[in-house]
């Protein structure tokens, strides 16, 4: 399934002739956001140019119970801010809150 990221659905420039490239990103899910995903990893095709905030809106809307929970996103190995884009093959995953002690 190919997945349009929200905002490049809503670019007024955007033409019938337009076409985004489609990516490749896999999705890793950790602890309680299994619970909702029913699964541990997922690759999905999405356009190219989004960002990870968009890449959380897909998710959340794909998932709606991971609404109700807090957890970060790493991209790569490394927790980002929300606004870089994600690239082709990025590695995508999402952690759950760490108790320490």
């Amino acid at each position: 399934m190919h997945y349009q990221c929200p905002e490049l659905q809503n670019i007024s420039l955007k033409t019938e002739n337009t076409q985004y490239k489609n990516m490749k990103v896999r999705i890793k899910y950790f602890g309680i956001t299994t619970e909702f995903t029913k699964k541990e990893i997922e690759v999905i095709n999405i356009d190219e140019g989004c960002r990870v905030s968009q890449i959380r809106d897909l998710i959340e809307n794909k998932y709606n119970g991971l609404k109700t929970i807090t957890y970060k996103i790493a991209i790569n190995q490394s927790i980002e801010n929300e606004n870089i884009l994600v690239k082709e093959n990025d590695e995508v995953v999402l952690l759950p809150p760490f108790a320490g002690g």
